[in-house]
């Protein structure tokens, strides 16, 4: 049996993928094995799943980071990140209608200018619409110069120039500054009232000592244990599952105890995928496999420096868990 082992461009393990069979759990594409009778129509369909960017109102099932999404219930582009969630990459909004553009009348004679009006408060700033600008329209035939109308409000006129600083006028003398009042006397201290009696103190009662015993013998110095880092196996550790989120353990690869104490392997191994094998520092553990039905882990206790490694596990999956 052929099985692909999928990687993304980082090198980690997407999937796994056996021959004759598609794997549509791992990603939002479908990922077909060798010899695949029916490869052509889940391979189109992919082609126009990332030409879309998964064009939907709910976000895709399966994302990876990096993947892009097309919200069609805002319109906006979103992106997986490395926090595994989606981030919005879109700025601009939604572009508003593009008003008719009106005809230019014509040009009437010009009258005697009228007199300025008061200037009228400004109002306040609408907000700016990001629309297309619309085609100039033809220009009308100039007529003759109509009368000049009353000058309508004034917008922000130009700030008019700033008047000549006037002189500084002369500092005034400094008035004369007035006497200090008398301090006061201070009052006579009274007279300390007198300590009365202090009573008798009461006998202290002593109970007799009673003689020390002997100092017995000091025993022998026993061997000094070995010191251990941290508690016992269990004690301050938790469970570590190693999944596509968080980087899986790869199969034939040798990893490192350097947590400081022992930890506790469980890897779930499965009936059709024949034997598996744990080396530990040289030291072979094996599980036998044949039986379909057959799925249950293989377990081991891996002191501190140790090295550990994994033959013969064809799918990793999410079935490895360290106590760490």
């Amino acid at each position: 049996m052929t099985i692909w082992n999928i990687l993304n461009t980082r090198g980690q393990s997407i999937a796994n993928v056996s021959n004759g069979t598609i794997n549509t759990s791992s990603t939002d594409l479908t990922l077909i094995g060798k010899d695949y009778a029916f490869y052509g129509l889940p391979q189109n369909e992919n082609y126009v799943y990332l030409l879309e960017n998964f064009a939907n109102n709910t976000a895709p099932p399966y994302p990876i980071q990096g993947q892009l999404w097309y919200n069609t219930g805002d319109n906006l582009v979103y992106l997986y990140t490395t926090s595994n969630s989606w981030t919005s990459i879109s700025n601009a909004g939604a572009t508003g209608p593009i008003g008719a553009t009106g005809f230019t009348g014509s040009t009437g004679v010009i009258g005697p200018q009228g007199a300025t009006g008061s200037t009228g408060p400004q109002g306040t700033t609408g907000a700016t619409g990001i629309g297309a600008t619309g085609a100039t329209g033809p220009q009308g035939a100039t007529g003759s110069t109509g009368p000049q109308g009353s000058t309508g409000a004034t917008g922000i006129g130009a700030t008019g120039a700033t008047g000549v600083v006037g002189p500084q006028g002369a500092t005034g003398s400094t008035g004369p500054v007035g006497a200090t009042g008398l301090t006061g006397a201070t009052g006579e201290v009274g007279p300390q009232g007198a300590t009365g009696p202090q009573g008798p103190q009461g006998a202290t009662g002593f109970g007799a000592t009673g003689a020390t015993g002997p100092t017995g013998s000091t025993g022998a110095t026993g061997p000094q244990g070995a010191s251990g880092i941290g508690g016992g196996l269990g004690v301050d550790q938790t469970w570590v599952q190693y999944t596509q989120a968080s980087g899986l353990r790869l199969n034939n690869t040798t990893y490192t105890n350097s947590t400081g104490r022992s930890i506790f392997i469980s890897i779930v191994c499965r009936g059709d995928e024949g034997n598996t094998n744990l080396l530990l520092n040289g030291v072979t553990f094996s599980w036998e496999g044949g039986d379909l039905n057959n799925q249950s882990p293989l377990t081991c206790i891996v002191p501190n420096g140790s090295t550990y490694r994994i033959t013969g596990l064809g799918r990793a999956g999410d079935g490895w868990w360290e106590l760490r």
